[in-house]
């Protein structure tokens, strides 16, 4: 990313965290492949502000670590208003994020255009739905994955652990397909 690139992005983002009223949307493109099938290197993606009440389980969320900007589907909502807190994670990450807090998130993404012109909309209640359904699956991945220990030695002689987490992320990968595929497809 060149320098002027990185001012216009810096300068969109700063616009973002500051608004309120009537809930801006900015453009950002996607460069990693954290997301799986759903965001692809080169896709846009448009984030709008929103109160972190707003904010669920499943909903892909954008919010600045490290100096980085991060989109990664909320899979644990924590806390109370006023103070909530919340666990992300990429669908092809085996981990998740650590915890960030309500004041770290930018936004939520609300549409994704394709680089092939396709458009996909993130509020459409078909998509909602699987999306939600997403976000649970990425709470329980995450417990499986966390306390994997507890599978019967026997049965890791016939699965061992990494064909076990590849097996294991299939659905998002489907729930993923699915969504950009059929169901979110606007145009």
């Amino acid at each position: 990313m060149n320098l002027d690139e990185e001012e216009i992005l810096t300068t969109g983002v700063e616009l973002l965290a500051r608004s309120s009223g009537k809930s801006p949307t900015i453009h950002l493109t996607v460069s990693g492949r954290s997301m799986g099938n759903l965001l692809l290197p080169g896709d846009r993606i448009e984030c709008k502000r929103v109160g972190p009440g707003r904010i669920f389980c499943g909903d892909i969320v954008v919010y600045r670590r490290e100096n980085r900007l991060i989109a990664h589907r909320v899979v644990r909502r924590m806390g109370k208003d006023g103070d909530l807190r919340f666990q992300t994670r990429g669908d092809a990450q085996i981990q998740s994020d650590a915890v960030i807090g309500q004041d770290e998130i930018l936004g939520r993404v609300v549409a994704v255009h394709g680089r092939d012109g396709e458009k996909i909309g993130l509020e459409r209640k078909k998509t909602i739905i699987v999306n939600r359904i997403a976000g649970f699956y990425g709470r329980f991945l995450h417990h499986f994955m966390t306390h994997a220990g507890f599978i019967d030695p026997p049965l890791r002689r016939f699965l061992p652990l990494p064909q076990l987490r590849r097996l294991m992320m299939t659905p998002f990968q489907l729930l993923t397909l699915w969504i950009r595929g059929s169901i979110g497809r606007i145009s």
